[in-house]
C-alpha cells in the first residue's frame, strides 16, 4: 500500500487517484504522521460496501436462525425487563446508558 502525506494529496491528487485505480489498492493519507484517510477507487469502494452489506445480512440471518433454534428447543431466555436484556448483551456504554 502506498503511503503519502496530505501535502502530496494537495499537490497531485489526480496522480494518486489514478495510482489507486491502476494498482487496485488504496493509498493511505497521513496528516501529522497519523492516518487521516484512504484514497480508494470508486469501483473498489462500491464492491467493499456490497461485501459488507452481504456479510451483515448473513450475520443477521445466522443470529435469527440461532434464536429460532433456541426458542424451538426451549433454551431461550425470558427477560423481565429490557434493562436485564441490555445488561446481558453488554450494551451499556461507559456512562451506563444504553447505546
Amino acid at each position: 500500500m502506498k503511503i503519502v502525506s496530505i501535502t502530496d494529496v494537495r499537490q497531485d491528487a489526480t496522480r494518486l487517484i489514478e495510482y489507486s485505480r491502476m494498482a487496485g489498492e488504496p493509498v493511505l493519507v497521513l496528516r501529522r504522521s497519523q492516518p487521516a484517510a484512504y484514497l480508494v477507487d470508486a469501483r473498489q469502494y462500491e464492491a467493499m460496501q456490497e461485501d459488507l452489506k452481504r456479510l451483515r445480512h448473513d450475520a443477521f440471518w445466522e443470529d435469527v436462525t440461532a434464536a429460532s433454534d433456541e426458542y424451538r428447543t426451549g433454551d431461550a431466555r425470558i427477560y423481565d425487563d429490557a434493562q436485564a436484556l441490555i445488561t446481558e448483551l453488554g450494551l451499556l456504554a461507559d456512562d451506563s446508558q444504553p447505546r
